[in-house]
């Protein structure tokens, strides 16, 4: 038996500790302008797209390697696919999300490395790898992480990334081994970058060594691709882990980045400052040094009480049976939508608001669109020990119906009446959206551009939607033609 007690005991305290500091607020900028002229439907493109998909499995322990395979394909199909982000030839980096290999609320549980909800499930990232390769027959595939607890490799052979389950992978890079030596800022294994696009928010005074370059693996930063494989789950202090806090945190080399040459943990001795107001700008700064490509997010078997379940005795009480993949272009969005899922208002996580504010990204909802399940009819609440003042506390979907709707040649003019809480509406005829997001003007006769029609009845189908992505549905039968 390993003796890990002196480890949940310090982890614990330290959360404690930082997540009882002062939490700031933050305010999106350059809100959408309202553009349309009078009696036209005020139209914006989404800014990003977030395809979510829910096996029909009741369990997240009884879905096969070849569902999970199924339903990371049909996700990043509904976002985009890999078109136009992947080329042959290509260096691909996979991050995981691998913090440790056990359970640190019962000390001695190894983790079973299948849907255990606080590691990204290995069958996810080999689906991943084996997608990519599809559309990059013979470019490089590499997986790289470096956890918080213990050591990469062997939490990597744990939970079973190795080349015998994932052979479309030609190397898995443990961070603290392929970084350079203890602070040795020089290290032909890193990269110095400083911020010169976006303004950097986190103060040089609090770096290692007081200067404005972060330090990044070389590997990590010259891939063609990256792609970030986060888990469902929330954090005490961040008080969500996505596909930007992964990077963000998870990929800062622990040579530099710790307070120690046999240390992982980046929060010991607040190398990274894990107060509220400092992490979520560290976050911001660090994914800004390399943005991520693409996010496929294992929302397989969630979990809360992060950031390892140390409010919980047992991590099997934390664990959410979500059965959920979702995927993005956007980072930023894929968060905001796995934070609604989890009932956190989006526009109060710091980290994706500055994110949203440096143009790296978008986390105000009447600009996304969501393919597939409704984030709102699989949600659930994450409670954690701190940050419940981030959670949503307006479950209601806006009030909607249709006044008249009548569709004339190319032209349809729609009336509605929505709530005052309504902020963008989606509109289909036949099943088909029309593909832009309506996100105002909502008092007035909206005019539309719509494809051509057969003479006929077609059913134009609105949704409405509020800032959290509660939605009410309206259909009416529309008459074409002579």
């Amino acid at each position: 038996m390993r003796n890990r007690s002196w480890k949940l005991k310090f982890l614990i305290g330290a959360c404690v500790l930082m997540a009882a500091a002062v939490v700031y607020e933050t305010q999106l900028s350059n809100p959408p302008a309202m553009i349309a002229a009078p009696g036209e439907a005020n139209l914006v493109e989404p800014a990003a797209v977030v395809g979510v998909v829910q096996s029909e499995k009741a369990d997240a322990f009884e879905i096969t390697e070849a569902e999970i395979k199924a339903l990371v394909r049909q996700a990043i199909e509904m976002a985009g696919g890999f078109d136009g982000v992947i080329e042959d030839g290509d260096t691909v980096i996979l991050k995981p999300n691998l913090i440790t290999y056990y359970a640190l609320s019962t000390i001695e549980e190894d983790l079973d490395p299948d849907a255990n909800g606080l590691t990204t499930d290995w069958r996810v990232t080999k689906a991943v790898s084996e997608l990519v390769r599809e559309v990059n027959p013979s470019g490089q595939i590499i997986v790289l992480e470096g956890v918080a607890v213990g050591r990469t490799c062997d939490t990597m052979q744990q939970l079973n990334y190795t080349s015998e389950a994932m052979p479309e992978v030609a190397d898995f890079i443990c961070l603290e081994e392929r970084s350079g030596e203890y602070r040795e800022y020089d290290a032909p294994e890193l990269v110095a970058v400083t911020l010169e696009d976006v303004p950097a928010r986190y103060s040089d005074y609090l770096k290692p060594n007081g200067s404005p370059e972060f330090y990044l693996n070389r590997v990590y930063y010259e891939a063609d691709v990256l792609i970030s494989l986060p888990v469902l789950k929330n954090h005490s202090i961040s008080s969500v882990t996505g596909a930007v806090k992964n990077v963000g945190i998870g990929a800062t080399p622990q040579n530099i980045y710790t307070n120690g040459p046999t240390i992982n943990e980046r929060w010991r001795g607040n190398v990274i400052s894990h107060t509220p107001y400092n992490l979520h700008r560290w976050i911001h700064d660090y994914y800004a040094c390399r943005p991520v490509d693409f996010a496929i997010m294992d929302g397989l078997q969630g979990s809360f009480n992060g950031p390892v379940a140390t409010g919980s005795l047992y991590l099997s009480r934390a664990q959410t049976n979500m059965r959920l993949i979702l995927a993005s272009r956007d980072s930023v969005a894929l968060d905001a939508v796995a934070s609604v899922i989890m009932q956190y208002d989006p526009g109060r996580i710091d980290h994706l608001v500055h994110l949203h504010n440096s143009g790296l990204g978008c986390v105000d909802t009447a600009l996304l669109r969501v393919v597939g399940v409704e984030p709102t009819l699989v949600s659930e609440r994450f409670v954690n020990v701190h940050g419940a003042e981030r959670h949503i506390s307006d479950l209601d979907a806006p009030e909607l119906s249709i006044e008249s709707c009548t569709i004339v040649e190319d032209a349809m003019d729609l009336l509605v009446a929505v709530g005052e809480d309504t902020k963008k509406l989606e509109i289909g005829i036949d099943g088909v959206d029309l593909g832009s997001n309506v996100i105002g003007g909502f008092d007035d006769t909206m005019r539309l551009t719509v494809p051509a029609l057969e003479a006929g009845e077609h059913t134009v189908t609105v949704r409405a939607y509020d800032e959290y992505l509660n939605v009410s549905t309206e259909q009416v039968q529309v008459t074409t033609g002579p």
